[in-house]
């Protein structure tokens, strides 16, 4: 298995969260290749890019306004919805 993640300071918060959501929703498709993550904050977004074996690459953006989401089970439930093998904007 390899997962490699990366952020930068603002997004460190995140970092965990987001790993746990990875390995639960790549399951044993992490096994096939190597698997990185980059995270990075902007104020109100988070950006997470995610590339896997061969080309596949895939981006989203979560809005982190305070109206938006309302604690982290939430945001947890937004970004396992999201972030599926498929989810996002390909670019294979």
């Amino acid at each position: 298995m390899s997962l490699e993640i990366s952020n930068d300071s603002r997004s460190e918060r995140f970092r965990d969260m987001v790993a746990r959501a990875f390995v639960e929703i790549l399951g044993d498709d992490l096994q096939y290749g190597p698997w990185t993550v980059i995270l990075r904050s902007e104020p109100r977004i988070l950006c997470v890019v995610m590339t896997g074996p061969g080309q596949r690459r895939e981006e989203w953006a979560f809005n982190l306004e305070p109206s938006r989401v309302r604690g982290p089970e939430e945001w947890t439930a937004q970004l396992r919805q999201r972030i599926r093998p498929g989810n996002g904007r390909s670019q294979r």
